[in-house]
């Protein structure tokens, strides 16, 4: 996975914010996706700073991962959503030196 970041600013506040996430919880996964997808990195976009609302991912933790919300929470969180999954391309070196 890639280490890199970009700056996202909103409402007074400024993060940085990994560009692939981790998307995690309770067996939830993002739409279109099996179980073992989830330890996979995803791109993502953020919806904004706000509670987060009964179905939706929110990021929090000191390394950061999206979260599922079961139900309404009432502190503030950066709410994101899961685009696309990051398939890291390997490389077979069929011939050794």
């Amino acid at each position: 996975m890639t280490k890199e970041t970009f700056i996202h600013r909103e409402q007074g506040f400024k993060w940085e914010l990994p560009k692939f996430l981790r998307f995690c919880d309770n067996g939830k996964t993002p739409p279109n996706t099996s179980v073992k997808d989830i330890y996979c990195a995803w791109n993502y976009n953020v919806l904004g700073y706000r509670c987060p609302k009964a179905g939706e991912w929110f990021l929090s933790g000191a390394r950061v991962a999206a979260y599922y919300s079961k139900n309404d929470l009432s502190s503030k969180y950066l709410v994101v959503e899961p685009v696309q999954m990051f398939k890291p391309v390997t490389t077979i070196n069929w011939f050794p030196v």
